[in-house]
């Protein structure tokens, strides 16, 4: 198929622009691809505005950018957004294959639920469409099975000693409130987040100092732990949960003096909070005249962050905010996380996520 005069003479995204590495960069989205270096011979021409040889190959790798946004088309950016994500989920799936045939085949083997559960079912999945193979679970059967879901030969009473698994209990927004186990070893920051978060490099090898703020029965390694010191609520030295109340409207301002003093001691680099009980801790602080420490970033879970809440939150800390979305049913795994572009990023290196609508796999967007 060999190009038509209007398409030799087309453009870069005036947001694209790419290195001789050559890692092409759409700065809408904060996309980044790493290409061959032949590609920068296309790349140029682009740049220039200069005619191309109408080959299939050309042919082939301009409609790979096209379908990206990357060409100057005028695309809005929700729409290149879309494209986007589309490609980039396809390209972590595939990613994700090996793992997740692994797992699925140790769980069917090592566990006595899984063992029932996916009886007959063919564990071969090569797409994300072979995912609606799969049979469902839901909390029903994590509140059942809690013990049946434990793979053979796991030595839980000695991993909870450890520290390297704990019990979590769910918030019960969706239902009864559901005690799991949560694997506390897996990262809550994700991979690269200093680049995903457009924040400067720590220089140093020790993790970041984390404070976490929501109601006393959602921190689920210290629940009703109220009356606990400061050192009984730091974790492995560099996760602090803060002291709380169930009726975070009424919070007197004896607490807040107390949650201030303990933030300015810790000098936290995140502070992990749900966004309700952070912005009234933070209008009541700017009230009293309590200079609350700012950090690098707040991380927003637990629940919906608002515009309105976001919108506080950077006026009273002078941080970005970043969401995260996550589900305490899941053992410690996280979902999905905000980038500085606003878009959010599925945690690849915790979850095979798959978004359902009407009962089926939706399409992209």
């Amino acid at each position: 198929m060999s190009m038509d005069p209007a398409r030799s003479v087309r453009r870069l995204s005036p947001w694209v622009s790419f290195t001789r590495g050559v890692r092409v960069e759409d700065r809408r989205t904060g996309l980044r691809l790493e290409l061959g270096a032949d590609a920068s011979v296309v790349l140029d021409a682009l740049e220039a505005g200069r005619a191309l040889p109408g080959v299939p190959e050309v042919d082939g790798f301009l409609n790979g950018l096209q379908s990206l946004g990357l060409l100057d088309d005028g695309a809005p950016v929700p729409s290149v957004q879309t494209r986007q994500g589309a490609f980039l989920l396809d390209q972590a799936f595939e990613a994700q294959l090996p793992q997740l045939v692994a797992s699925l085949e140790h769980a069917a083997k090592s566990s006595a639920f899984h063992r029932a559960h996916l009886a007959g079912c063919n564990l071969a999945v090569n797409s994300p469409a072979d995912l609606e193979k799969l049979p469902l679970m839901f909390k029903q059967d994590l509140r059942a099975n809690l013990s049946a879901l434990i793979a053979d030969g796991v030595n839980v009473p000695g991993l909870m000693e450890s520290g390297d698994l704990t019990f979590s209990a769910t918030s019960g927004t969706t239902g009864e409130r559901l005690q799991v186990i949560s694997d506390t070893r897996l990262a809550a920051l994700p991979p690269g987040h200093e680049a995903l978060w457009g924040l400067p490099a720590r220089p140093d090898d020790t993790l970041p100092r984390t404070a976490v703020f929501t109601s006393p029965v959602c921190t689920g390694p210290v629940c009703h732990l109220g009356k606990a010191s400061m050192a009984e609520r730091t974790c492995a030295g560099n996760t602090l949960f803060l002291n709380s109340t169930d009726d975070i409207f009424a919070i007197t301002r004896p607490l807040a003096e107390n949650i201030v003093a303990e933030l300015q001691q810790f000098r936290p680099d995140f502070i992990v909070a749900n966004p309700v009980y952070l912005c009234v801790l933070a209008e009541r602080a700017a009230a009293w005249n309590l200079q609350i420490p700012p950090p690098a970033a707040i991380i927003s879970t637990y629940q919906f962050l608002s515009r309105c809440q976001r919108r506080i939150l950077r006026r009273n800390f002078d941080c970005p905010v970043f969401d995260f979305l996550a589900a305490t049913d899941l053992g410690g795994s996280k979902v999905a996380v905000e980038c500085l572009h606003g878009a959010r990023h599925l945690r690849l290196d915790h979850a095979v996520t798959e978004v359902v609508r009407n009962g089926r796999r939706a399409a992209p967007g």
